[in-house]
């Protein structure tokens, strides 16, 4: 499709029947899309009436268009989105999800236009559970560092995209539920695109949403996908992640055991104190 030149970044927000997550994100772009009339804000909403309270309150904003669509699945909302955007870059940014800084914004985007010919900027999130901040993800400088690692670092609430990009290598695959990001980064991968990762933290993802908490489908896409673009790394890769769910397991188990004896309170105190400081930074 032909872009608007003078269009600098889509951020595309999809949504259903999540008006309380939809006014979440939304808070958290509009000083960004009030002072850069080259940003423009999408939302593909599914809902017949639910978020229109929402919509109608930033529907005045420039560069605010909203797609009332009912598309099969997240993957073929975010496809919409993506063919409906004009920038030359393109954010997505799902319900519930909030951008961190305006400035990490703009520092991201400066970053992407002194890097000519890059074509996907990875940068860190931080991941919120329950309303609560839980720790930062931040991207290994390589993707297959991550992937082999066993822990997917690079996550597309992280991560701009140059428009041109879903031209050349496809947009999401549909038949995916929850790993159609996975998939598409590897693709991206497969045919030599062009990344660069920094560890600016851009923004807040919601990890109560489907592709976080359904591990199941997750892990059976993920294997899919490894099928599909890395047969004879599949085996290693399911053992790093067999190991990783270990871990988060056991690290899990280890926090509720501390918060049941009495040293937790003497623990708690400092660690509300360190989260301070990594969110001051």
């Amino acid at each position: 499709m032909d872009l608007d030149n003078n269009l600098k970044l889509s951020i595309v927000t999809i949504t259903m029947n999540d008006p309380t997550n939809l006014d979440l994100t939304l808070a958290s772009t509009v000083t960004s899309l009030t002072n850069n009339p080259d940003f423009e804000q999408i939302v593909v909403d599914g809902s017949p009436e639910a978020n229109k309270m929402v919509l109608d309150k930033y529907r005045k904003l420039q560069n605010f268009v909203h797609i009332h669509d009912n598309p099969a699945g997240i993957y073929a909302a975010l496809n919409a989105g993506i063919t409906a955007s004009q920038g030359e870059y393109v954010w997505l940014l799902n319900s519930g999800d909030c951008l961190l800084s305006e400035n990490a914004l703009n520092k991201a985007i400066e970053l992407l236009d002194n890097i000519p010919g890059t074509d996907v900027l990875v940068c860190a999130v931080d991941r919120i559970r329950r309303g609560e901040y839980r720790y930062t993800c931040f991207p290994t400088d390589h993707f297959l560092k991550a992937i082999i690692g066993g822990c997917v670092t690079w996550i597309h609430q992280g991560m701009i995209y140059r428009r041109t990009l879903f031209d050349q290598v496809g947009l999401f695959d549909v038949s995916f539920k929850v790993s159609g990001d996975h998939e598409h980064h590897w693709r991206c991968y497969t045919q030599r695109k062009s990344f660069v990762v920094s560890h600016i933290r851009l923004a807040k993802f919601d990890s109560d949403g489907m592709s976080s908490v359904n591990y199941k489908l997750g892990y059976i896409e993920h294997r899919r996908v490894h099928r599909m673009y890395a047969p004879k790394l599949k085996i290693y890769i399911e053992i790093a992640n067999e190991l990783t769910r270990a871990f988060l397991y056991y690290r899990t188990a280890a926090i509720r055991w501390l918060k049941s004896t009495t040293i937790f309170p003497l623990i708690d105190p400092i660690m509300m104190k360190l989260k301070r400081l990594k969110s001051d930074r």
